[in-house]
Formats: structure tokens, sequence, C-alpha cells
């Protein structure tokens, strides 16, 4: 029986917040952290952040906190996702990827909006008609600016500066 192991999510492709700036050589990895009551999954660039629940055994302890490389991944997703972590990173074919535990990856937990002093308004769109809308008005390197209505069942407005051009995304329903 494989010890240790975990499983993210098929759908939750974590690895596309991985850095690729080789100057920041722990953000180029997913930190598995173990500390809390659930266990989660987490990859930053420096500009965007996810944070994914994972699966793992009740009867298992995977240590507080590991790096592995995106490349483990994408190839434990192929295998139905499931990671074996016992001094190294072990897939269900025997593949076996290193855990570094040599590199500090930043405090993540310091970017999280405290809910419960802030206010948040929910507000549902789709991400791939944004990044199609964003395409359509020219912005440039994909960035937009996005004017949030005061209440969720409006349009969201995007902006883009330099070419002038407005997009108007309806939000889904909820």
């Amino acid at each position: 029986k494989q010890r240790n192991k975990m499983k993210i999510p098929k759908q939750c492709k974590i690895e596309k917040a991985v850095s690729k700036d080789k100057c920041r050589e722990a953000m180029m990895n997913v930190l598995i952290d173990t500390k809390d009551t659930q266990a989660k999954a987490i990859a930053t660039n420096g500009k965007i952040l996810a944070i994914v629940p994972i699966e793992t055994d009740a009867t298992d302890k995977l240590g507080g906190e590991r790096l592995i490389n995106k490349k483990t991944i994408i190839e434990a997703r192929k295998q139905g996702g499931i990671i074996s972590l016992n001094g190294a990173a072990v897939l269900q074919n025997g593949e076996v990827y290193p855990v570094r535990d040599d590199l500090n990856f930043p405090n993540w937990r310091k970017v999280i909006p405290d809910e419960q002093k802030e206010t948040y308004t929910s507000v549902r769109f789709d991400a791939k008609l944004l990044f199609e809308l964003a395409q359509a008005i020219g912005a440039e390197n994909h960035v937009v600016t996005l004017r949030i209505p005061g209440t969720p069942r409006q349009p969201l407005v995007i902006d883009e500066p330099k070419t002038g051009g407005k997009g108007i995304l309806m939000p889904v329903r909820m």
C-alpha cells in the first residue's frame, strides 16, 4: 500500500499559476501544505495565487510543507492525480520526482484578504468570455480594467485605455 498519498482534483491545473522566472526557484514549484485541517496545493508567480484543496488519507501524515515541481502535477493528472509522498513524489506508475525542502516558498497566507474585515460583492462571469472580450477590444498584454457594478446582476464593464475599447460582459446567473 502506498503511504502518504494525496490527490489534486483533475480539473484543477494549479501548475498554470507557477512562476517561470528562474530567479524565483521556490515559486517554480507547487507547495503542498498540510498544516491546516484542509490540506492544500498552492502556486504563485507573484501576480496570481492559486490555492486548491487536496484530498489526503486521514491516517497519513504528509509532514507540513513540501515543494513539488509542476511536471509532477502534470504527469500525476494523466494517471488519475494520485501522488505518494515518501521522501520523494511517486506517481501511480512508479515514476519518481524529487521533493524540495531546501527552498523557502513565500508566505502565501499574508496575501489572503481577511474576509472578516473586508466587504466583498460576489460577481460571477465566464473567464473565457472575459479573455475573448479583452482580445476583441485590443487589450495590451491581455490586461483590462474591470468596473464592478454596485449590484451583482449588472453587466461588468471592461475598459481598455490605450485603444479606447470598451467591453460589456453579462453576469452569469447564480
